[in-house]
Parts: structure tokens; sequence; C-alpha cells
């Protein structure tokens, strides 16, 4: 039973940080770079449906020409939209009743964030593309 408790407390000594090799270690981990997440669903009864798009440069460097696209299917579609960003973006789409819609960020400074909120009539949950140096095809 004491190796057990040794064991125990060895995870939890790494999780607050007294694990010597364990935090060097974790130190040393390269930075996420962008990275997205849905936000759920929000019902607003009679009103509609609010869910969103979290898009972050967890990077330690800016992101260049960050490109974000939402699509939804079959008979969904947009009825609001809002966004949020701490960098300027272009957006195309994303007027009542589209049902697709795209931001670029010329740049995305590291630490920073964009929120995208989009309101239906029914929950929606989107086809999401987040790419980075984003270059759009010539042909």
């Amino acid at each position: 039973m004491q190796e057990r408790n040794n064991g125990l407390l060895a995870l939890v000594g790494s999780w607050l940080g007294l694990g010597g090799a364990e935090r060097a270690e974790a130190e040393e981990v390269e930075p996420l770079g962008v990275t997205w997440m849905l936000l759920p669903p929000y019902d607003i009864p009679g009103m509609a449906v609010v869910s969103g798009l979290l898009v972050e440069n967890q990077g330690a460097e800016d992101e260049q020409d960050v490109y974000i696209s939402l699509t939804f299917s079959g008979e969904r579609f947009i009825t609001h939209m809002e966004v949020l960003s701490d960098d300027p973006y272009d957006l195309s789409g994303g007027t009542p009743r589209d049902s697709h819609l795209t931001l670029l960020l010329p740049r995305l400074r590291a630490g920073k964030k964009v929120v995208i909120y989009v309101a239906g009539h029914s929950p929606q949950t989107p086809e999401v593309t987040v790419a980075v140096q984003y270059k759009p095809s010539t042909t």
C-alpha cells in the first residue's frame, strides 16, 4: 500500500510542479500555435439557437494569413452573426440566410483570439476549416 501512496504523491506532486524532471520537460513543449474549438449551442426559447467558434493563437509567434471557414449543411442557415476579434479581418458571407462564412485575418498575434457567434433556428454544427499561411487557389 505504501508503494501505491508514493506513486499517487509523485503524480500529485508533478501536477503541483514539485516533480523536477517532469516540470522541466513540460516547459520545453512547443506552443500549440493556432487552435480552435466549437462553443456549445445555447437555446434562447422562441428566438434562436446561438453557437460559436473560438480561434486562438496559443503560440509564441504571430501567425500570418489565418483562414477561417464555417459551412452549414442542409437547410440550416445563419440568421444572425457577430465576430469579436483582437485583430483586423476580412469577412465574406455570414449575412442572414447564408449557409457559409469566411474570415481572413492577415495576422493573428500571439495570445490573441477571434470568436464567431452564429445564430439560427435550430442547433447547427458547421464544417470548420482553419488554416494558417493560407494562399487562395489561382485556378
